[in-house]
């Protein structure tokens, strides 16, 4: 059974793909590293004021040139564009990876270490 695309491709999304696709090979090749992954998929729920707040980053992100619009797009679906308390707040089937890279940039793009 296919799964459902629920964003960009990865292999499309510039920067953020190349880091998702990075940290699944390190996965499949590192079974400790990932659990950790998976543990963390909790700890990257986001309220609908933080998927609000993601949203706006990404957008300010592009427009300011610090996104490509690839990656941004992939920022959008990767959240969806109503928050629901399902997937944690992400639109549905995205994966631990993606949350943490996601996470990762949109703390990068409101300067929080």
């Amino acid at each position: 059974m296919a799964t459902r695309k629920y964003m960009f491709e990865v292999g499309k999304a510039g920067r953020l793909g190349e880091a998702v696709t990075r940290l699944k090979a390190r996965m499949a090749h590192d079974p400790d590293f990932a659990a950790k992954v998976q543990s963390l998929d909790p700890v990257n729920n986001i309220d609908f004021q933080e998927h609000f707040a993601y949203q706006n980053a990404q957008a300010q992100g592009f427009a300011r040139g610090k996104l490509t619009q690839s990656e941004a797009t992939f920022i959008y679906r990767s959240l969806g564009a109503v928050w629901t308390p399902t997937n944690g707040g992400w639109a549905r089937g995205v994966d631990p990876v993606t949350k943490i890279v996601i996470t990762k940039t949109v703390g990068e793009l409101l300067g929080v270490s």
